[in-house]
């Protein structure tokens, strides 16, 4: 039976069987669907990515203790706790003491870029 319908078939569309249509789309078309769209998208990133891990330079790690001990202010100095206050106060006079509980900054710019390092900023 069905070589029946396969012999009418080819004999009314020239001899031939009706081949299963293809579509094809201009690249265009495919690249503003959907999946063409974030195929893009990805492609663009990884470049992007590559193009950053080749560019970019080596920072150093936050050494800890330097970022424990300091602080940035607003200006870039950097702001410290003075020492002598921890223990063995009991000759030190009153002044003397509330002077060692104030903070200051770091005078030296050597040592104040060098800390800046540390602190990765």
């Amino acid at each position: 039976m069905f070589g029946f319908l396969a012999r009418q078939s080819r004999t009314l569309l020239g001899g031939r069987f009706p081949s299963v249509p293809t579509i094809k789309f201009p690249p265009r078309v495919v690249a503003d669907g959907l999946w063409g769209t974030l195929w893009q998208q990805q492609q663009q990133l990884l470049q992007q990515q590559t193009l950053l891990t080749i560019r970019s330079k080596h920072t150093n790690k936050t050494i800890k203790g330097v970022a424990k001990r300091f602080r940035a202010r607003g200006n870039g100095t950097l702001k410290r706790a003075k020492a002598g206050r921890q223990h063995n106060t009991g000759h030190k006079d009153r002044a003397r003491k509330n002077q060692l509980g104030q903070s200051t900054t770091i005078k030296d710019k050597r040592h104040h870029q060098k800390m800046k390092m540390c602190m990765g900023i």
